[in-house]
């Protein structure tokens, strides 16, 4: 075998070898990246308000809050929550005589997992057996003109769950979506980022 052959084959696996590293360093850094993330989220989290329905007869909306709470790797354990104001026009019926407005409050979570999959991105997991929704019957209130605030206090439970029923599944759905946050940006008390076309911004509210 020449000198010359050997020298040639030496530099090819110079090449390969090189490229190889070149790659591996390459996937520890992304790896290096997404455990980041996981981690850097670390902490309980607060979205800007969120319309879910929004029609001539109800207005649904709430703030949620993201719990991100680190495992392995770069993924974690998820959980949202939120309190939701409710606002429904409800016609006379059996109930009341003469329409009237609801005004209620309702809780709502999920819990899941979520995962960095990139050094700026991350995709929610909820588990939606965990999803659940309740209506508070203790802070029903009731508005008519001319009708007495209290005149459907005995009806408050009644109400309440008609209200669950009726914003059940677009609450729902609301939870349940694995929504992915892309373009995260962060910073010691918030996080910036994109879900879908909307932009976010989260703010920390638990101390890490």
């Amino acid at each position: 075998m020449s000198e010359k052959w050997i020298n040639r084959f030496e530099m090819k696996c110079q090449h390969v070898i090189v490229a190889a590293l070149l790659c591996l360093a390459a996937t520890f850094a992304g790896c290096q990246n997404r455990e980041g993330l996981a981690k850097d989220v670390t902490g309980t989290w607060q979205s800007s308000p969120e319309i879910v329905v929004a029609n001539d007869s109800a207005d649904v909306s709430l703030i949620k809050s993201y719990e991100f709470v680190p495992e392995k790797d770069a993924e974690g354990a998820l959980v949202v929550s939120a309190m939701l104001s409710i606002e429904k026009y409800m016609p006379g019926n059996g109930v009341a005589p003469r329409p009237f407005t609801v005004s209620a409050v309702a809780l709502a979570s999920v819990t899941g997992t979520y995962e960095a999959v990139s050094y700026d991105k991350i995709i929610l997991h909820p588990e939606a057996s965990t999803f659940a929704f309740s209506v508070d019957s203790a802070a029903v209130r009731c508005h008519a003109a001319g009708m007495a605030v209290d005149s459907l206090a005995g009806f408050r439970q009644q109400i309440a769950e008609a209200l669950q029923a009726d914003f059940l599944q677009a609450v729902k759905s609301s939870f349940t979506r694995n929504d992915t946050l892309t373009q995260v940006a962060m910073s010691d008390t918030m996080i910036s980022c994109h879900i879908g076309a909307d932009e976010k911004t989260l703010r920390l509210q638990s101390p890490r």
